[in-house]
């Protein structure tokens, strides 16, 4: 799953890629972080690296085991 329509449109806001294969962590930060931030999220890391090279994100929370590698493998 990619979401790369922000939850909040107010672009004066930080904007978070969650990215986590489960559904639920990804659901529950979404929750917790969206009256704050712009959230964008993916499922696996070939996502998250589109939604890295079509957007600008200021924070990333990465799960670090991921169906397509290691989550590692996105931070070099």
């Amino acid at each position: 799953m990619l979401s790369t329509a922000p939850v909040c449109s107010t672009d004066t806001k930080p904007t978070v890629l969650i990215v986590d294969d489960e559904a639920a962590p990804r659901a529950a930060l979404t929750q917790t972080l969206r009256q704050n931030f712009n959230i964008l999220t993916a499922d696996n890391g070939r996502n998250a690296m589109a939604v890295l090279n079509d957007h600008g994100v200021d924070l990333v929370t990465l799960d670090l085991r991921l169906p397509d590698g290691s989550g590692a493998d996105l931070l070099t």
